[in-house]
């Protein structure tokens, strides 16, 4: 019977000796040893099941599926292997389908937020967001009441880097109030979130709102930030009627940190004001 060397079965199957033993460790397939030269071999039977072990990979079946599929099911568990791997790589097309359109969106953001800094304009309809937010900037590892905050950051890419900023405090009535956190994306929320957590993640901004890009250089917020859009708000004849949501578009870090942050805020027409 024709045996084949450890050398001449991984050039010509395109496998690692390394990948061999391991198959060899899980006893897909067997060695022997020459007497003559210790070198180890394989049979013509291994090949084959190292064929079909590369045929299988590559349509994503793990290896203790393998195993079984090749050592130990009969044909009607073979075929309930590919039914399972047929429904899970439907699921993955639809995550996949969620990637796209969360790359879609985070493009768009960019563009957006590139073309209008230092814009302000007013939308007329309400805005719905699913927040989770914690007092003060960034996070802690060690601060264990970031912790619901860090499980909600690894939605990515299904969430975006936000704030709140306190309206007092942007009207002079307060001291410096606000929160850091993450938005999540409203057709992932509700399709993940169970009704608990929608109910306490989600706030409503009423119409109209008013919005502005502002591009930060790497230096934290402050009132004087807000000034132009606070401005431009109340020369317009309106005025801020809840707290400031701040929404990342844009980070980078190349020889400075630049953010772009889209700011929105409800707001009503001022009594015996003309909006201009």
């Amino acid at each position: 019977m024709e045996k084949y060397t450890v050398g001449q079965i991984a050039k010509s199957l395109g496998v690692s000796s390394q990948t061999l033993r391991h198959y060899e460790s899980m006893g897909l397939i067997k060695s022997t040893r020459n007497d003559d030269n210790q070198y180890r071999t394989f049979s013509v039977s291994d090949t084959r099941i190292l064929f079909m072990i590369s045929i299988y990979r590559s349509m994503g079946f793990s290896l203790p599926v393998i195993k079984e599929m090749l050592l130990e099911m009969k044909l009607s568990g073979v075929k309930d292997s590919f039914s399972q791997r047929i429904n899970e790589v439907d699921a993955e097309i639809q995550q996949l389908q969620l990637l796209k359109i969360e790359l879609e969106e985070y493009r768009k953001g960019i563009i957006m937020a590139e073309e209008r800094i230092g814009e302000c304009w007013i939308e007329e309809k309400g805005h719905t967001m699913f927040s989770v937010m914690k007092s003060g900037s960034g996070f802690s590892l060690a601060d264990e009441k970031d912790s619901d905050l860090l499980s909600y950051q690894k939605l990515a890419p299904h969430v975006r880097q936000g704030f709140v900023i306190s309206k007092d405090y942007l009207t002079g009535n307060s001291q410096f109030d606000f929160q850091y956190g993450v938005f999540i994306n409203r057709r992932y929320a509700e399709q993940t979130l169970n009704q608990d957590e929608i109910n306490e993640y989600m706030m409503t901004l009423e119409g109209p709102i008013a919005k502005t890009i502002i591009e930060l250089h790497g230096k934290p917020f402050h009132r004087g930030t807000f000034e132009p859009f606070l401005t431009w708000i109340y020369d317009h004849g309106y005025e801020m009627t809840s707290d400031v949501y701040g929404v990342a578009r844009y980070h980078a870090y190349y020889e400075q940190e630049i953010t772009l942050f889209e700011f929105l805020v409800s707001v009503r027409l001022r009594e015996n004001s003309q909006n201009t």
